[in-house]
């Protein structure tokens, strides 16, 4: 995950967690949505996407919660920047684009490219096909565009797929957009990485189903 070792002020994972220990893990709890059981001892409980994730304190190192088994960079990446970032700010019901977030005006075309027009191109204007898809991941409708899904994935964070039919005089498109509170819980550049995770997601889906 490219770009993605340190955030926006050039500070890589070890001084982020070295920030974390210093904080209130009870702060910690409020701000992120996780868990913290007084027997599991010094550990946040956490689901990201649809993944129950164990993240020890004060090293916050990431694991599998029922296996036990270390989560990949990748993983770890978003939920230490995650916790480093969230400041408890309510979610609300608005939506923004990437381009809306801080520096993502920078991002906005590549974005744009890999998530939503890369979507569109695959579905073609199957909503039937898309539709399925987006309820296999666990996607809950919304009503924008001709077809909307929302997607939990971190007790602060959802994502929005809209997608809109082409005609003869437009191709169908697509957005990829975030809670209208993003900012307040992770990096821009990893709002990009999750924007196209999801449509990683539901293409590999789509292939799986023949």
């Amino acid at each position: 995950m490219e770009g993605m070792q340190a955030d926006s002020h050039g500070r890589d994972l070890g001084s982020l967690r070295a920030d974390l220990k210093n904080r209130e893990p009870d702060r910690l709890v409020e701000y992120t949505g996780a868990r913290s059981e007084e027997d599991a001892g010094g550990y946040f409980f956490i689901t990201y996407w649809d993944s129950e994730l164990k993240v020890s304190f004060p090293d916050f190192t990431v694991t599998h919660a029922q296996t036990g088994s270390v989560v990949d960079e990748e993983v770890t990446t978003v939920l230490i920047h995650y916790f480093h970032t969230a400041d408890g700010t309510k979610k609300g019901d608005g939506w923004v684009s990437l381009a809306e977030l801080p520096d993502g005006a920078f991002y906005r075309n590549a974005y744009q490219g890999y998530s939503g027009d890369h979507l569109a191109s695959e579905i073609q204007n199957d909503l039937d096909s898309l539709k399925g898809l987006c309820q296999r991941l666990g996607g809950k409708p919304e009503e924008f565009g001709d077809l909307s899904f929302s997607f939990y994935v971190l007790p602060r964070i959802d994502l929005l797929v809209v997608y809109h039919r082409g005609d003869d005089e437009f191709p169908p498109s697509a957005q990829v957009l975030f809670s209208g509170s993003a900012s307040h819980y992770l990096p821009t550049d990893i709002y990009a990485y999750l924007g196209r995770h999801l449509v990683v997601r539901i293409i590999e889906a789509r292939k799986m189903n023949g």
